[in-house]
């Protein structure tokens, strides 16, 4: 914990008092280590009785990959997940890797579940079309507390999208852009460990 040997370098609070003088609210605190490129935030209830709290924890381990650890409920020991964003190789070409596990997640109400069929009947609408008709490769049983999506640069201006849920692999080729990437900048980087993404280039190589 590294406010057991650095000062804060951001605490920020949200208070409410009350008719009766009692205080609510939330104070969010932010520790900063520069020589291991880490960041720790927490944001706990000012209310002594409440033991509820939030807990980031991200690391930069290289110039290509960050991680982080987000953790909530009391003392921050309820849920807890996994991010992890990095940069590299599919073949021969650049690509990004956006990685989200979990341990355990509060079971989402009912309620919200109906406001999120609601609200969905509108996305198709709005969002991309290249993203709205991503094909199913097959049925896999992946991790099955983890989401992954890979996008992989094949030239300046193509995308492959690779995403992989828990029950199913899917993919949309050839997603063209309305700009040029900088690929050449892209220096560096070393191929991924994913064998469903490498698979993927290598099945269409050959047709």
């Amino acid at each position: 914990f590294l406010g057991n040997k650095l000062a804060p370098k951001v605490i920020i609070l949200f208070r409410l008092v009350r008719a009766d003088h009692k205080i609510e609210g939330y104070q969010v605190t932010a520790y900063l280590n520069k020589a291991t490129s880490r960041l720790q935030m927490i944001m706990a209830a000012l209310d002594e009785n409440d033991n509820w709290k939030l807990c980031a924890d991200g690391v930069l381990l290289s110039k290509h990959k960050v991680t982080a650890k987000i953790a909530w409920g009391a003392e921050c020991k309820d849920y807890n997940t996994f991010i992890t964003a990095e940069t590299g190789l599919v073949g021969p070409s650049p690509a990004v890797r956006l990685r989200l596990s979990w341990d355990k997640l509060p079971k989402v109400p009912k309620a919200v579940w109906r406001y999120v069929r609601i609200v969905s009947e509108f996305i198709p609408g709005y969002i991309p079309y290249y993203l709205a008709d991503l094909v199913p490769m097959q049925k896999d049983r992946n991790s099955e507390k983890q989401i992954q999506c890979t996008v992989v640069a094949t030239s300046e201006r193509t995308l492959d999208v690779i995403l992989k849920t828990p029950k199913m692999t899917l993919y949309k080729l050839g997603v063209n852009l309305p700009c040029s990437l900088p690929i050449e900048s892209m220096t560096d980087l070393s191929p991924f460990d994913d064998n469903i993404v490498n698979k993927i280039h290598y099945l269409f190589s050959e047709v």
